[in-house]
């Protein structure tokens, strides 16, 4: 077996178990979700299935999304995504669940609580790196650091892929306000 093959079979193993564990329960709910992260955790432990001549970042980029899966529907979108330091996201919603596994490197999560349209109140920290991994629902809201001196990678699989992700927010801080975004569209294509 090649090892675009290896990896290729242990992608689509990662997501038909996870499709498993959606298909078992009524509502993608945050139990449903810890499961899924488990999941995800197994394939980020596999670091060599993503070697950085073929999933690597050129030291001007700063994040670069490369896609694993997704199905024709455009649900169970699975990428690698691999950041140079320091890079940030603002305050955002995903309007889907999303679910991030650590493969290397940290990135600082803090998380929101629910503003009713005004600005976004911290309610929490959590780091996301090796063996780690953090859940999302479609309204939770959520901002990544990424400071460290190594290079940063992870997982990410959402419901539904980002470049159809038309209705997300981010917050400015310059204008006091939620704007819209539009779909993340620069998605390096990978599925072998």
């Amino acid at each position: 077996m090649t090892f675009s093959a290896l990896r290729k079979s242990r992608v689509a193993g990662t997501i038909s178990a996870i499709k498993e564990i959606c298909r078992s329960e009524s509502i993608v709910s945050r139990e449903t979700l810890v499961r899924i992260e488990a999941e995800l955790r197994k394939l980020a432990a596999h670091p060599e299935l993503f070697p950085a001549d073929e999933f690597g970042i050129s030291a001007t980029d700063k994040i670069v999304l490369y896609r694993l899966s997704e199905d024709d529907d455009h649900k169970f979108a699975l990428y690698y995504q691999v950041a140079n330091a320091p890079a940030s996201v603002p305050p955002h919603n995903h309007t889907t669940w999303a679910c991030i596994a650590g493969i290397s490197g940290v990135e600082e999560n803090t998380l929101y609580d629910s503003t009713n349209g005004g600005a976004p109140i911290m309610s929490k920290k959590t780091r996301v790196s090796a063996g780690e991994s953090i859940s999302l629902m479609p309204d939770d809201i959520h901002s990544i650091a990424i400071n460290g001196p190594e290079p940063f990678s992870n997982l990410h699989l959402y419901g539904l892929a980002l470049d159809r992700l038309f209705d997300r927010v981010f917050w400015n801080e310059e204008s006091d306000a939620w704007e819209p975004s539009s779909p993340v569209t620069n998605i390096v294509d990978r599925r072998d």
